[in-house]
């Protein structure tokens, strides 16, 4: 049966043939073990060895065998033959080869531990795996296989389930019976919800990216064995859950989905390496990295994130910082001891001030990556910037920050009316003398604008706040009501809050001068 394998498999070309005139030494062969009296052949190893052609049926007639290897023999080609027989086996391995058609069948074979098929051309379905209750790691990835996941339930040893790169449909089965599983089921066909968070819990890690997975992320807090959480480039939506007590997790990406709202905070999160959460619809403010020492990896670019880029104070492990095309204001944080930091890409933001100083010693140079605008930095010479960014100087696509410069007229309200029910309006103008929008509104109050509070004689009848472009007006119309008055001169404030650096804050006096209406007899000349 060996000689089968040899006639089959282009022995003559092996890059370790064997001598067929020790026909009765076999145990000798390279790649060959055998059983402890040296009759009884028990293992097959002939990785990378050059072997073409086809594996012959007859090697299901070794029923001894306990280990088969043939990894990385690319010309190898053909179906895997029956396995059945192979009752004694624990491994196989026939993976980066040529092997084409389904995977055969693995009933009976009980005492199997090990299956890695991985790098082939196999299609079909994967085979039930009822009944191999030692099986510890199963690999088919990049393949052709298509349908869905067998039942895993009563595979309880089972902690590695590897199906990467195949066209596999249907959801995630039953985990139940699985502790510590790490499933890695990435760019497949998988479509449904996740599993929930009752089934994460039997899991080390979860690998789904680039599949059609649709509705929410389930709750992960308090999931303390996941270290790998992968969901990215799916079609989820909702919020980041909480994170809370997720002591283990090492690694999660969730980028290239359609979630929105905060980023939860990562607080306790000390084992966290990577957090990937870019090209989704996040906004807020980013969480502070306080503490989260072995943290190397972050994107969250092309979201809407506000806020300032928090402190990276600690994070002597960081080597990606992307935070590019969102709307972060603020100063950039120093970069002091992040000698390891070899991408800082934060353009495309509203960040202003100076540019942080380079690393020392520092990976951004020569060969890192490196980008500050668009923003408003201000524009300072800096070599070391300019041989980061490939830009001389490295600030030519920043932009001068917009300024807002708000002027009001009038700067002071006048009005008189008639007692019984008399009211009048007038206008106010808020303008902007700057180069940005203005944002502002409006506000009433007795005398002080620090408290601000109703005035009910005083009513904003078009617009209470609102938004003013560049080198342009918006009118606001007052209505001043004696309706409720009695004849007197009467005072307040308007308050009007912008984002104008220099003035945020600006008091507007209003005088209402109240007259009594005149005695209609009177008037007609009797006393």
């Amino acid at each position: 049966m060996l000689l089968d394998l040899y006639n089959s498999a282009g022995g003559a070309n092996w890059a370790n043939v064997w001598n067929l005139n020790d026909i009765g030494k076999e145990c000798n062969w390279n790649g060959i073990t055998c059983d402890a009296s040296g009759v009884t052949i028990e293992g097959i190893n002939l990785d990378l060895n050059n072997l073409s052609g086809t594996l012959p049926a007859s090697l299901n007639h070794l029923t001894n065998l306990v280990t088969v290897s043939m990894v990385e023999n690319v010309n190898l080609a053909g179906p895997i033959p029956p396995l059945t027989g192979l009752t004694h086996l624990t491994s196989i391995a026939l993976a980066r080869s040529g092997f084409t058609g389904s995977i055969p069948s693995l009933a009976g074979l009980t005492s199997l531990q090990s299956v890695f098929f991985g790098y082939n051309q196999l299609s079909g379905p994967i085979p039930t795996l009822v009944g191999l209750t030692n099986l510890n790691s199963f690999d088919v990835t990049y393949n052709h296989l298509s349908g869905s996941i067998p039942s895993l339930t009563g595979l309880t040893n089972l902690q590695a389930f590897l199906v990467t790169s195949n066209q596999l449909t249907g959801s995630i089965p039953d985990l139940s019976d699985q502790t510590g599983l790490e499933i890695d089921a990435d760019n497949n066909l998988f479509s449904g919800s996740l599993p929930s968070s009752q089934q994460l819990a039997h899991l080390s890690s979860l690998f789904v990216e680039g599949n059609r997975f649709s509705g929410p992320i389930p709750e992960l807090a308090g999931i303390t064995s996941l270290t790998n959480f992968d969901v990215a480039r799916n079609q989820l939506s909702g919020a980041i859950p909480a994170l809370t007590g997720m002591t283990a997790l090492q690694n999660i990406y969730v980028a290239s989905n359609q979630l929105s709202g905060a980023i939860p905070s990562l607080a306790g999160l000390t084992n966290l390496r990577t957090f990937v959460a870019d090209h989704n619809q996040l906004s807020g403010s980013i969480p502070a990295f306080n503490g989260l020492t072995n943290l190397s990896t972050v994107y969250l670019d092309h979201n809407q994130l506000t806020g300032h880029i928090p402190s990276l104070t600690g994070l002597t492990m960081l080597m990606t910082l992307q935070m590019d095309h969102n709307q972060l204001s603020g100063t950039v944080p120093p970069l002091t001891g992040l000698r390891w930091l070899g991408t800082f890409l934060i353009g495309d933001n509203k960040l202003h001030g100076p540019a942080p100083a380079v690393p020392s010693p520092t990976t951004l140079m020569p060969f890192g990556q490196g980008s500050l605008c668009p923003n408003y930095l201000d524009p300072v010479a800096s070599t070391d910037w300019n041989t980061i960014t490939q830009a001389t100087p490295w600030y030519q696509a920043c932009t001068v920050q917009p300024v807002q410069a708000m002027t009001l007229s009038p700067a002071a309200l006048s009005v008189e009316v008639e007692t019984a029910g008399s009211s009048a309006s007038t206008t106010l103008t808020i303008g902007n003398a700057g180069s940005g929008d203005l944002h502002w509104s409006l506000a009433t109050a007795g005398s002080d604008c620090t408290a601000p509070g109703s005035v009910p004689w005083i009513q904003f009848t078009s617009a209470s706040s609102g938004t003013t472009a560049a080198d342009t007006g918006s009118p606001v119309t007052l209505m001043f009501d004696a309706g409720t008055l009695v004849r007197g001169f009467y005072s307040a404030s308007i308050c009007v809050t912008s984002d104008d650096p220099v003035q945020p804050l600006v008091r507007i006096p209003v005088n209402f001068a109240v007259e009594e209406t005149a005695d209609t007899i009177f008037s007609n000349g009797f006393d």
